[in-house]
């Protein structure tokens, strides 16, 4: 609530906010479409394929909700900055996550097989490599910002 607010002819969406969306949407598109195709070429089983693919698609997403908090400042340092929605909403989405992998009754629901530790691991370090790639390429661009 530090800056004034936005005009009111200004437009929500420019079209440097929605190529960077569209940027963010194929890479992980096909980071999940690669896991996902990997998973069945080595002969994992479909309903694991769809776990290990949602739970990227999840952790993931956390990574881009967590860069695209701000394009001028780093992540590291926006999460200095106080904001307890976006910890019960990321705590929140993870404990679902773990119930609906873990726990046999809504993994059913859903189809999933189970995940093993390097599974979730895989997960992660997908997640991570959003998060990470996304940074970078907004380092690359700060100057200008």
């Amino acid at each position: 609530m530090q800056r004034p607010p936005r005009l009111p002819y200004a437009r929500l969406f420019d079209a440097e906010i929605l190529q960077r969306g569209l940027l963010q949407g194929s890479v992980l598109l096909i980071i999940v479409l690669a896991i996902f195709g990997l998973s069945l070429y080595r002969g994992m089983a479909a309903d694991e394929a769809r776990a290990l693919t949602f739970t990227t698609l999840v952790l993931a997403s956390i990574g881009l909700i967590l860069t695209n908090r701000s394009w001028t400042r780093p992540a590291l340092q926006t999460l200095r900055s106080p904001n307890p929605a976006l910890w019960w909403v990321t705590g929140g989405a993870v404990v679902i996550l773990a119930l609906i992998i873990f726990l046999p009754v809504l993994s059913g629901l859903f189809s999933f097989g189970a995940l093993h530790a390097v599974d979730v691991a895989l997960c992660v370090f997908a997640g991570l490599i959003i998060f990470t790639l996304f940074e970078a390429f907004k380092l690359i661009r700060a100057p200008r910002l």
